[in-house]
């Protein structure tokens, strides 16, 4: 091999082995994941704000009796969002149905709280709706069919119409949905969410918060897969819900 031949093979090993080392520091940047503890507010108003619980053990509880199971504490995610939101839809598309995944196999307790935009006022609406929808027993239903049907909703004269059929394909009965928002009552559970989100500084969805900690990711992936190895190891320093 000629010498000229030589320096562009070495030019070109080392352009191979500087660029795989700048896409893993790439990938590096985007998988990251920050974990910020918090102080748990002080309004005993906004400490009882449950929000939806999509699915999952009841906070606080422990699983026992599976040999792949380590023990402790069921870690609990809370995602404040807007069914409106652009990034929180793609935040579900992408993350959605794994974390749903991981709560009904009873590794992960699910909670979804509802911080409508102040500009998106059909999110609250769609907020109220799947308050209802819990409370016919269909949350994670619901929860699924209203973020799968905004872009009908969204655009629709008459929101509430295409809400109240996305309730009755996951099983809320219309009438009975339309019921409850006559009521009002989960439109202050909505209020609720509201007052926990400015207790806890949320300012921007989707906010998500693990246990006692908010999450700061760079990627849904990233987010994903730091859930899920939580989700394996309940058992870790610091796991269970904040008191």
């Amino acid at each position: 091999m000629t010498g000229r031949a030589w320096f562009t093979t070495a030019m070109l090993l080392s352009a191979a082995i500087g660029g795989g080392w700048l896409v893993g520091v790439a990938a590096r940047a985007r998988t990251a994941v920050a974990v910020v503890p918090v102080a748990a507010p002080d309004d005993p108003d906004v400490t009882q704000a449950a929000g939806v619980r999509i699915d999952g053990p009841r906070v606080g509880s422990a699983r026992t009796g599976d040999t792949n199971w380590e023990g402790g504490a069921v870690p609990v995610l809370r995602i404040f969002g807007d069914y409106e939101c652009g990034a929180c839809q793609a935040l579900d598309v992408e993350a959605g149905d794994s974390l749903r995944a991981l709560a009904a196999a009873g590794r992960l307790t699910l909670i979804y709280h509802h911080r409508p935009l102040r500009t998106h006022t059909r999110g609250s609406v769609a907020a109220a709706v799947a308050y209802c929808g819990a409370a016919a027993g269909r949350a994670g239903a619901v929860h699924v069919a209203l973020q799968r049907s905004v872009q009908v909703w969204s655009s629709s004269d008459d929101p509430l119409e295409p809400m109240l059929a996305a309730a009755a394909r996951a099983g809320a009965p219309a009438d009975s949905v339309a019921e409850c928002l006559s009521q009002n009552r989960m439109a202050d559970r909505v209020a609720a969410d509201r007052r926990l989100a400015a207790a806890l500084n949320v300012v921007a969805v989707p906010t998500v918060f693990l246990d006692g900690s908010r999450l700061e990711f760079r990627s849904f992936a990233a987010l994903l897969a730091h859930v899920a190895d939580r989700a394996a190891k309940p058992g870790a320093p610091g796991a269970g819900p904040p008191t």
